[in-house]
């Protein structure tokens, strides 16, 4: 299974073509075949996560798209395997934020790393 094929999955639900469960069923699945590919693995982890809050009630169905689309974005961005190659240098970026969440009624806690 590629970085690709999962990004393309979480953007089907953010388009609305396929929905919140099948996503979740389809990643769980996904996760079992991952070859030790940590950038690919904690990308499925943190998406199961994220659909675990939202069935828990913790998100919205737009705060999940939100946080879905978001981590689709910095992974592509700061984790994914890149063919060209920008120079010798590297950074990690941590963002933590605590955000409101209108479904669950209260603040939660987000990281991006």
């Amino acid at each position: 299974m590629s970085d690709f094929e999962i990004r393309e999955q979480i953007a089907a639900y953010l388009a609305r073509t396929v929905g919140a469960a099948e996503l979740e069923d389809w990643l769980h699945d996904v996760a079992w075949d991952l070859e030790d590919d940590k950038p690919t693995r904690s990308h499925v982890m943190a998406a199961t996560r994220l659909l675990a809050e939202h069935a828990r009630g913790d998100w919205t169905d737009d705060e999940l798209r939100d946080r879905l689309g978001a981590l689709n974005r910095s992974y592509w961005f700061e984790l994914a395997p890149k063919q060209q190659s920008w120079g010798m240098s590297e950074a990690a970026v941590t963002e933590v934020r605590v955000l409101q969440s209108e479904a669950a009624g209260r603040l939660l806690v987000t990281a991006s790393v």
